[in-house]
């Protein structure tokens, strides 16, 4: 399965990613994300971000993307449809920022890049249980995330309610689109709906863990949430020291 996490900044995704593989060892991610490639280049991003940086992170998503092949077993935190969105908030909002013809040229490398998934996790903004996260990098105004979230779900919604309308999704092609919500051990057990202990498509209507294994599953996402408590103590201890 080739799998993406998608939505707003500040909606858990990146954790996700991580809480997805404790429990589906057998997939891979990618080494480098897309929040490397612009403190790499010291690009302008997010709200500020320019045609330049959405260039950038499209053509690098795209090729990534389009290394893999069905039977592969990958997931992805954020797809070409992320970048996508954030193209289609800063033209709208932002005028003169990008033009309408890299617009144009987005829309068909989604539609091209969407062959090579199949599931899309989208997590709602008015869902995410987890709070704003002020890591210097990540924009934390919450009218823009908003604003982001409700550009997914037109896109989404439209997709969901008329499969005919090939605007940017290929007819017959494309991935399932899912809506997550929650806490973290109640997202693995949404995915876990669609997927089984072998990292496969399932039709269940039901769990695949067994109350063992959901007990497992919320211990280690226990004991990683302490280590982290641990290490970012550490740090700010260390700051202290260097001042």
């Amino acid at each position: 399965m080739r799998i993406a996490f998608s939505g707003a900044q500040n909606t858990g995704k990146s954790t996700l990613v991580k809480d997805f593989l404790t429990v589906w060892p057998q997939y891979k991610t990618l080494n480098t994300t897309y929040r490397q490639i612009i403190k790499d280049k010291e690009l302008t991003h997010s709200s500020n971000t320019t045609q330049e940086t959405q260039r950038l992170i499209r053509d690098w998503m795209y090729g990534e993307i389009k290394k893999n092949k069905q039977g592969d077993t990958i997931i992805y935190d954020r797809c070409l449809l992320d970048n996508l969105i954030y193209t289609l908030w800063s033209y709208r909002y932002n005028p003169g920022s990008i033009d309408g013809k890299f617009v144009d040229e987005t829309i068909d490398m989604v539609k091209e890049s969407m062959r090579n998934l199949d599931m899309i996790f989208y997590i709602p903004a008015d869902k995410c249980n987890f709070g704003v996260v002020n890591d210097s990098f990540r924009d934390t105004n919450l009218t823009y995330r908003k604003e982001i979230d409700q550009l997914f779900k037109m896109l989404i919604g439209e997709y969901n309610e008329n499969f005919d309308a090939d605007v940017f999704f290929p007819k017959g092609d494309s991935p399932a689109i899912i809506e997550l919500s929650g806490t973290r051990e109640q997202r693995l057990l949404q995915i876990s709906d669609y997927i089984d202990l072998d990292g496969n498509l399932h039709g269940e209507d039901k769990s695949v863990f067994s109350s063992e294994q959901l007990t497992l599953m919320e211990t280690v996402l226990r004991e990683q949430q302490e280590q982290k408590a641990v290490e970012d103590k550490e740090s700010e201890q260390n700051l202290i020291k260097l001042r």
